[in-house]
């Protein structure tokens, strides 16, 4: 009897240790305070242990999507993109659980570039599309440089008031520049920084969604307030095979996500200006 009641409370102690010590993801892990997210009716609900080897598990699950030319930098760099995701996703999406915005902009990541951000989009002679998020000197940077706040830059020095192509191609600055730019116009439903930042009560009458935000990191937030049919169905296109990687990550782990964070309504973000 004595023997019996040991041998069951081992295997009790042994089941509340793993409990504790696993998360939605792969890998386990800790995730900084105020990340830990209200279960929502999914089945991927424990996500407060989402850490630097899950999203780096995340990213090498789309290794076979790398060119083979490229893949020697991938290796050498997708540690560093996966922390610059996780360094930016406090940022400009407080709001969602940690593991969902990570797992959203590694599948941004891998549309815009596939995770190679020495590539530039020659799309527009004058004002290429840069880096891992491929952002524009012309709207990405020039609205930061207006409106943005640099702090959270400053703070990991990765701040650069007047960058050259090199420097925008930075992991963390591009990163955290593609995430403020769409983190702000899906806030305000893909109005201009300069109404975000300076006409408050404007945006917080109409807000819009990350679907929106990514809307118009694809094809402008003039396109999408214009909204030609042939425009919004490029964005919605982008949105739909963004959203297919996302959830392939949680289909893998015969897993859905919490909630449907692409179309959740995004407060106002004071932060975000200057």
């Amino acid at each position: 009897m004595r023997i019996l009641l040991i041998t069951t409370l081992l295997f009790l102690s042994l089941t509340a240790c793993r409990s504790s010590s696993t998360g939605g993801g792969a890998g386990g892990g800790t995730t900084p305070a105020g990340n830990e997210p209200t279960a929502e009716g999914g089945t991927a609900t424990n996500t407060a242990a989402y850490s630097s080897d899950n999203i780096y598990e995340d990213i090498l699950f789309f290794e076979s999507r790398v060119n083979s030319a490229e893949r020697a930098l991938f290796l050498e760099n997708y540690r560093a993109i996966g922390d610059a995701i996780l360094s930016a996703c406090p940022v400009y999406f407080p709001e969602f659980p940690l593991l969902n915005c990570a797992r959203i902009f590694v599948s941004n990541v891998l549309k815009e570039s596939t995770f190679y951000q020495f590539e530039a989009h020659e799309t527009d002679a004058e004002f290429p599309t840069l880096g891992l998020l491929q952002i524009r000197r012309s709207s990405t940077v020039g609205d930061f440089n207006t409106y943005g706040n640099p702090a959270p830059l400053q703070e990991r020095g990765i701040y650069f008031a007047d960058p050259t192509d090199d420097q925008m191609m930075n992991i963390g600055y591009n990163i955290h520049l593609g995430m403020w730019y769409i983190s702000l116009h899906g806030r305000s439903n893909a109005q201009y920084a300069r109404i975000y930042c300076e006409e408050r009560e404007t945006v917080e009458a109409d807000p819009g969604t990350l679907t929106v935000g990514l809307s118009s990191h694809r094809i402008g937030p003039t396109a999408y307030q214009e909204g030609d049919p042939g425009d919004l169905a490029t964005a919605q296109n982008y949105v739909d095979e963004i959203r297919t990687d996302y959830l392939s990550l949680f289909a893998a782990e015969g897993q859905t996500p919490d909630a449907d964070h692409f179309n959740q309504t995004l407060p106002y973000l004071a932060s975000l200006c200057r």
